[in-house]
């Protein structure tokens, strides 16, 4: 409601891969993601490192994409056992 009235365009939720992302790497420091988004906003300024990037094959990236996505969901899954297992009893 707050964001509504002050008239954010985007909504807010949550976002389940932050969770699983954090489970996997067990890093949770807002500093280590700002310097991270900083360092991939100065990667993108220069064209040679766009060029570089460019040049991996899509079948490579859509294999790291799966590979993660699916520790992603491998994480769900246990948050959501783990939660049956609690209300169960």
């Amino acid at each position: 409601m707050l964001a509504a009235i002050m008239g954010v365009s985007t909504g807010v939720t949550t976002y389940g891969e932050n969770i699983a992302l954090i489970h996997i790497t067990r890093v949770a420091s807002r500093s280590t993601m700002q310097i991270a988004g900083g360092l991939l906003i100065i990667m993108g300024l220069f064209t040679k490192i766009a060029a570089l990037l460019a040049t991996i094959p899509d079948a490579l990236v859509g294999a790291v994409l799966m590979m993660g996505m699916s520790m992603i969901a491998g994480v769900a899954m246990s948050n959501l056992q783990v939660s049956v297992a609690l209300h169960s009893h």
